[in-house]
């Protein structure tokens, strides 16, 4: 199926705090703003800066097209270099990544993760160990638990950081931890990618992480803009 425009909904991606909004990829609004499309070769940047592109061709053996109604869930979208724009952010103080997702097993490998800035573990979503996950500033790591012991399961994680390199982490829009920076030293601008390893899923070993929303920004965003952006997500993705 080609694109499409979106029957109205009560929220969409416009909804979203939109001071210092530098990026966003949306699983709904994935071809602009209210389109969708089933396979788009593009990902569109919905901030025009930083759209991206396929990686591979054919669809996974599990997922009969790259996006559900609201995640993206078969191959992942990859570019070799991030806009200006977006580097100098991620690379900056005072910068802030929302990830909205589902993961769809406890057992294996969940792959899928976007790789927002993993040089060095700058500032990364490394992924599930067990039953938490793993989160990085400036290569400080930091554990985030309390995930259900059951699924699928659908989250939200914020990532704030502030101009000292102080990292304020959220879950589901509630404020969970404080990492202080570490001493990895600022990456260079290399591949960026939503969905890395996607092609590697089999409902076997390897399951998906259904990327529903990926947000950043050029500032720290309060507990009270992080509050606002969970309770929209909770209304588009039916998060708990």
């Amino acid at each position: 199926m080609g694109l499409y425009f979106m029957k109205s909904q009560k929220k969409t991606a416009k909804d979203y705090v939109q001071d210092g909004l530098v990026a966003m990829w949306d699983g709904i609004e994935n071809a602009g703003w209210g389109q969708h499309a089933d396979n788009p070769d593009v990902f569109v940047d919905l901030l025009g800066n930083d759209s991206i592109g396929k990686y591979g061709n054919s669809v996974s053996s599990v997922y009969p097209t790259w996006f559900s109604e609201d995640a993206l869930c078969a191959r992942p979208y990859l570019n070799g270099q991030r806009s200006s724009v977006l580097y100098d952010a991620l690379v900056g103080g005072n910068v802030t990544v929302e990830l909205v997702a589902t993961r769809e097993s406890l057992s294996g490998s969940t792959v899928g993760f976007p790789a927002i800035m993993t040089a060095n573990n700058w500032l990364n979503f490394a992924g599930f160990i067990g039953a938490r996950l793993l989160v990085y500033n400036r290569g400080a790591a930091q554990y985030v638990d309390g995930f259900p012991d059951t699924a699928p399961y659908s989250f939200s994680m914020t990532l704030s950081v502030d101009g000292d390199g102080v990292m304020y982490v959220y879950k589901d829009g509630i404020y969970f931890a404080t990492v202080n920076p570490g001493a990895a030293s600022r990456p260079s601008n290399s591949n960026f990618s939503i969905g890395l390893n996607l092609n590697l899923v089999n409902n076997s070993s390897y399951y998906a992480l259904l990327t529903h929303c990926v947000r950043i920004y050029s500032r720290s965003l309060t507990a009270a803009a992080v509050s606002a952006n969970s309770a929209i997500d909770k209304v588009r993705f039916n998060l708990p």
